[in-house]
């Protein structure tokens, strides 16, 4: 026996109600990834809080096949901007659990930079219309002199100082978290601009699902 379809009605609200989730569902993965990360015990939950990673930044970014309404590359484009708007917003978010964990439990001390060293990443990417896309970015990497129990090394997208400079550093007791500089670390309430774009993404979704419904074909024909 043949299952019966939905009604059109039921699948439109359906798709309607997903567009509107993704965002979300994915700040909710990157921030148990993130809380996992700064609180969590043991190899099992690092390993566990990577995989959340993956999974967020993967559901984030490829969410944006299920918008590709029109076969247009405007289109594309646009659900590759949304697809961005929900992972930066979503990281700014998550990212807030680590800063916030290293802000109550981390410790800061005055280093001397033995070595800043720079290195380059080149990422590759395999786009939807089966180009291949490359992109670097420089990391740089700072060999410590920390007095007690203090970090030995911290990789920064930027250089924190020369070679024998001294530059405070705060760091995780529990090894948790990396080390970074303490004049990097936020203060005060958290800003709202990130929940605006994720808000915004959410926005765009919808609104691009509900003009696909209305320009459709079947819709037409009605």
């Amino acid at each position: 026996m043949r299952a019966r379809a939905l009604p059109s009605r039921l699948l439109g609200a359906v798709d309607l109600l997903v567009a509107a989730a993704i965002p979300f569902l994915v700040l909710a993965v990157l921030c148990a990834s993130s809380w996992l990360d700064a609180y969590g015990e043991g190899t099992p939950t690092r390993v566990l809080g990577l995989l959340l990673g993956l999974v967020g930044f993967f559901g984030g970014f490829f969410s944006l096949m299920l918008y590709l309404r029109f076969a247009s590359m405007v289109e594309f484009f646009f659900a590759g901007l949304v697809s961005f708007m929900v992972l930066g917003g979503a990281y700014a978010i998550a990212d807030r659990i680590t800063e916030d964990a290293l802000l109550n439990r981390g410790v800061a001390v005055t280093c001397e930079l033995l070595d800043v060293a720079s290195r380059t990443i080149t990422t590759t990417t395999h786009d939807a219309d089966g180009t291949t896309s490359s992109s670097t970015r420089t990391v740089y990497d700072h060999t410590l002199d920390c007095p007690g129990d203090g970090p030995t090394a911290m990789t920064l997208g930027y250089g924190a100082g020369a070679e024998g400079e001294s530059v405070e550093v705060a760091y995780d007791p529990r090894a948790r978290i990396d080390p970074v500089p303490s004049d990097s670390l936020p203060t005060g309430a958290p800003s709202p601009w990130p929940w605006w774009v994720l808000s915004a993404a959410a926005v765009l979704r919808v609104g691009h699902v509900a003009a696909f419904l209305v320009l459709s074909p079947r819709s037409r024909r009605r």
